[in-house]
């Protein structure tokens, strides 16, 4: 396995495999919820244009990806992160998602590793990630990399079904680095 970060070529290249993987994770139970493949897309190209992905690629193959950019840029960001930290200052790791047949392979603490090490210490003084709060979510796992807890936000999702909506909540993660 190896880990890169995508060139725009190599985004292109991946681009439909990135969003295929997003999808399968969100559809998960604990997860569950309508999205517009179309805006995944632009999302997905939106956060390539403001930040970079590092891809988790074995064969040639797509099994796993982060999504990075400044949190000065995420539209979602509480003011009490906001007056806490520097949002210039934060590398916001967006999205971390591994292929649903390659999880618990180690692939995530690998592109975890690879995350920590090549961001710009220099331009960041804190990596930054939110995560579901379910069980099972991702917490524990940022927490094994020195990530703290901070604020929780709740977000209104669209049902799996598209027709109603539900209130989830995330929590925010942050590391000095």
């Amino acid at each position: 396995m190896q880990i890169i970060r995508a060139s725009r070529d190599l985004y292109q290249k991946y681009r439909e495999d990135i969003l295929d993987i997003f999808l399968d994770v969100i559809s998960m139970e604990m997860y569950s919820q309508y999205v517009d493949p179309e805006v995944e897309s632009a999302y997905h190209d939106d956060m390539f244009e403001k930040g970079y992905y590092l891809l988790a690629l074995e064969d040639d193959k797509l099994i796993g990806y982060i999504a990075a950019y400044p949190l000065a840029e995420e539209p979602l960001l509480p003011n009490e992160i906001k007056e806490k930290y520097q949002p210039e200052r934060c590398d916001y790791l967006s999205e971390m998602h591994i292929k649903a047949d390659r999880r618990r392979q180690g692939i995530g603490t690998k592109l975890m590793e690879a995350y920590l090490k090549g961001v710009d210490h220099d331009a960041y003084d804190h990596a930054v990630v939110r995560a579901w709060t379910v069980e099972g979510g991702a917490g524990p796992f940022y927490k094994r990399f020195g990530f703290e807890d901070d604020a929780i936000i709740d977000q209104v999702k669209t049902t799996k079904d598209g027709k109603g909506k539900r209130t989830i909540q995330k929590q925010y993660f942050f590391k000095k680095l």
